[in-house]
């Protein structure tokens, strides 16, 4: 990975916050208090230079340039609602190493987060990462920066959204989750790092379930594209599993096993308010950053020995004098079960009845009977006045007490 030195601010400019916005460091977000998510800060690169509204937890504006940007981060202390923080960045991942992200504590002291957030030698295209502000070096405050000088113009935008610690329970030790982000998908801890992520390699068995790799590095994604797959043994079941990178929203992957056409490989779920989610400059939305496909594969598709699995890709017309965009496929994988794997064992029982044991059971208590009339309750005794003034001493010679049920007579 290349090293590059970290940018100068000197001549950067801070954004004006927008006339008529109220600002104060009490003011809470109003989501805050319904449960909801914290406003995030975001900057646009393109089409222009524009900022979000600066929300409440925010200690300053973004401070950018052409290629570079500063996010004010406060102290946690100031902002206890606030766990964490998230960067993601959306840019053009080409042949150099992407975008620099550092930190600069109080005392001015930088400290390099991420030596570039590319994740290929290939030209990716419109790519998207997301990487989490260490606690020990956030704490106190400070700015994260965002930088690419040697390529300005591959900046597309930046976003600094808050986030909480939960605690999580996991079943499977392979899974480190790192992040849900608000449409419920869950990404793993090494991806939230700022290195390139590592891929899914290798075969795995678990019992009856074969975890078969096809293609862990990234291929080129273009009309179509073929994996042969021997099969030993009855499938009871397959899901096939990828990650997709430069399609449009309203492409299409069609599947095919053994020449038989099983529909369109289903996409995560996402937002159209998440960072990778943009406008391209005829005006369409363009999604940037992976997106995991998935789909069944019934066991009547698969036959003994080699399959043949295809991939076939449908896209869009693109507007006249246009080229789309390059598509990749990373991290595609067979998720199969297979029958008589003696993973589990017959048990042999005897052919008695259950009975249950005596005594176990306690009866119900009986139903109230509700065509009785109600006892009558009787009615609260009275409860003495409010006395807001001290009433006077009384004298030896009054037998009982007054009893103040108004202003005293002086």
């Amino acid at each position: 990975m290349k090293m590059f030195p970290a940018f100068n601010f000197a001549a950067a400019v801070a954004f004006a916050m927008p006339a008529g916005r109220l600002r104060a460091d009490a003011l809470l977000d109003a989501a805050l208090d319904a449960g909801g998510p914290l406003a995030p800060v975001e900057l646009q690169w393109r089409p222009a230079l524009l900022s979000s509204p600066l929300p409440a937890w925010a200690p300053g504006p973004v401070e950018a340039t052409v290629g570079s940007a500063l996010f004010p981060i406060p102290a946690r202390w100031r902002q206890p609602a606030i766990d964490r923080f998230v960067l993601t960045v959306v840019f053009d991942d080409t042949e150099d190493a992407g975008p620099v992200i550092e930190w600069r504590a109080p005392n001015g002291v930088v400290t390099r987060l991420s030596d570039g957030l590319g994740e290929s030698p290939a030209a990716l295209g419109l790519h998207t990462r997301s990487l989490i502000l260490p606690d020990a070096i956030t704490r106190d405050g400070g700015a994260v920066i965002v930088s690419m000088p040697w390529r300005p113009a591959g900046l597309a935008s930046a976003r600094i959204e808050p986030a909480r610690d939960v605690t999580v329970a996991v079943t499977g030790a392979s899974l480190q989750p790192g992040l849900v982000d608000r449409s419920g998908r869950v990404e793993s801890a090494d991806e939230l790092e700022g290195r390139e992520v590592p891929p899914l390699t290798g075969d795995l068995r678990d019992g009856p379930i074969v975890e078969a790799e096809l293609a862990a590095a990234i291929e080129p994604l273009a009309d179509e594209l073929e994996f042969q797959v021997p099969v030993e043994g009855t499938v009871e079941g397959a899901v096939l599993n990828a990650d997709v990178m430069g399609l449009e929203p309203d492409a299409r992957i069609d599947l095919l096993v053994n020449g038989i056409p099983l529909g369109e490989m289903n996409p995560a779920v996402f937002r159209l308010d998440a960072p990778g989610v943009r406008i391209d400059s005829q005006g369409r939305l363009a999604l940037a950053g992976w997106r995991h496909h998935s789909l069944f594969i019934p066991a009547r598709a698969w036959l003994p020995g080699e399959n043949r699995v295809v991939l076939r890709l449908r896209r869009p017309e693109a507007p006249a004098g246009t080229t789309p965009p390059a598509a990749f496929l990373k991290n595609a994988w067979l998720h199969l079960r297979f029958g008589n794997s003696g993973a589990l064992e017959r048990l042999d029982i005897e052919d008695v009845p259950w009975v249950p044991p005596s005594n176990t059971y306690t009866a119900a208590p009986p139903e109230p009977d509700l065509s009785s009339p109600l006892p009558l309750v009787d009615e609260p005794p009275e409860m003495p006045s409010v006395i807001t003034i001290p009433p006077p001493v009384p004298s030896a010679a009054d037998e009982l007490p007054r009893v103040i049920v108004g202003p005293v007579e002086h």
